[in-house]
């Protein structure tokens, strides 16, 4: 379900036989695409209609287009066949990060706060950051922190570690890597959210540091408390803060 959904229908009666129709169909794929599925349904022993359906690659436009073909029983030796294409175009512009509660100021010269309790975003300052999660430039070091949620100690600061610029660049990477185009309107069902989460501040030089919220738990996101991506460092993030606990 999705409000981006893009479904175009066509009908034809088609002077070919059901047999022959499902016969022809097996034998003409359409070019690039894969097939994907196929079956029949039945009445009283009888099959009364065949389908087929076909996935193209994503592109940088849309994903989950399909080609599907439907066929049943026309009168005097044809077949009636409906053919759908459709696709969940995407919207490129970043999704706007809609929290309401505090946000905390996490700076590579702050530290990490002892507990998240009181807040669960970050707030950060400076231009550039309603269309990327990062501003552009190379990183001279990052903060790490995580946090327990309601496990153990609630909400206390469980892990932290700041990194020099090899680690703070390979996570900057990873932010400016994913796509921030999405489909609109998606109905999604997530894990529990158990409201852990991770925290990495950059410092840029010549402007002021940038902190990413990442959500641990539940609908795994990173945001920058203006715009919310994909997630793209939480299980580096994860991996680098359990290492340096060893």
């Amino acid at each position: 379900m999705a409000s981006s959904l893009v479904d175009v229908k066509r009908f034809w009666r088609v002077g070919m036989s059901f047999q022959r129709a499902g016969v022809w169909i097996n034998r003409h794929h359409p070019r690039g695409l894969r097939k994907s599925m196929s079956g029949n349904s039945t009445s009283q022993g009888n099959v009364v209609s065949q389908f087929v359906g076909y996935d193209a690659r994503d592109s940088s436009a849309w994903v989950e287009a399909e080609l599907q073909i439907e066929v049943v029983r026309g009168p005097h030796d044809t077949s009636l066949w409906r053919v759908d294409g459709m696709a969940l175009w995407l919207d490129p512009r970043p999704i706007r990060d809609t929290y309401h509660g505090h946000r905390a100021r996490i700076t590579t010269h702050t530290g990490c706060p002892a507990s998240d309790r009181h807040f669960s975003d970050v707030r950060n300052t400076g231009a550039r950051l309603a269309r990327m999660l990062v501003p552009p430039g190379k990183p001279t070091a990052v903060l790490l922190c995580q946090y327990k949620g309601l496990n153990g100690r609630a909400f206390s600061l469980s892990a932290h570690h700041r990194y020099g610029p090899r680690i703070a660049n390979r996570l900057v990477h990873r932010l400016r890597s994913v796509s921030l185009a999405h489909a609109d309107g998606v109905e999604t069902s997530c894990p529990m959210d158990d409201g852990s989460a991770d925290v990495a501040a950059f410092a840029f030089p010549g402007r002021p540091d940038v902190a990413i919220w990442i959500h641990a738990t539940g609908c795994s996101a990173d945001d920058n408390g203006v715009i919310v991506g994909p997630d793209a460092i939480g299980s580096a993030v994860d991996r680098l803060l359990h290492s340096s606990q060893h």
